[in-house]
This record gives structure tokens, C-alpha cells and sequence, in this order.
């Protein structure tokens, strides 16, 4: 028996150092997804920062849309009032005039 009890504990020990081999072998890959997640984790982290980013510019673009419609109005605007003044005038001159002939005795 002494015999078989030698074997057995050689085989004992060879399964052991598989079985050490292959438990820091899973240290190793679970360090590595560890590490992994740590980077997923920061990119996780950058994208949302980016996103945010990115919803700030298209507020302030939308603010900067509003203003130029504004200013390509604004020569429309200007026009209309400049046609405005001029009919006005146009219409207080001859008003003027039909005032002036008529105290004149003109008609």
C-alpha cells in the first residue's frame, strides 16, 4: 500500500501544480479585466462629458440661428420702412402742394 500512497500523492501534486498554473493564469486575464473595465469605465465617462459637450453647442447654435434669421430680416425690415418714409413724404408733399393751391385760389 505504501506504494500506491506515493503514487497518489504525486499525483496529487502534479494536479496541484496544474491547478496553481491555471489559477494564476486567471489571476492574469482577470487583472487584464480589470483593467479593461477601469477604461470602459473612463470612456464611459468621456463620452458622456462629450455628449454634454455637444448639447451646450447645439443650444448655442439654435440661439445663433434665431439671430441671423434676425439680421437677414433686417435689410427686408429696412426697406419696407425706407418705402414707407418715402411714400408718406410723397403723400405730405402733395398734400402740401393741394393745401397750398387751394389757399392760393389755385383750382
Amino acid at each position: 500500500m505504501d506504494s500506491n500512497f506515493t503514487k497518489e500523492c504525486i499525483e496529487i501534486r502534479e494536479r496541484l501544480k496544474g491547478v496553481e498554473e491555471s489559477t494564476k493564469s486567471a489571476h492574469h486575464r482577470l487583472d487584464e479585466l480589470n483593467e479593461l473595465t477601469k477604461a470602459v469605465v473612463k470612456t464611459s465617462a468621456s463620452i458622456e462629458y462629450i455628449a454634454k459637450q455637444i448639447e451646450d453647442m447645439l443650444t448655442t447654435l439654435k440661439e445663433h440661428d434665431c439671430s441671423i434669421d434676425k439680421l437677414k430680416n433686417r435689410p427686408a425690415e429696412q426697406v419696407l420702412n425706407y418705402w414707407h418714409m418715402f411714400v408718406g413724404t410723397l403723400v405730405t408733399g402733395c398734400a402740401g402742394v393741394l393745401v397750398g393751391l387751394l389757399f392760393r385760389g389755385g383750382f
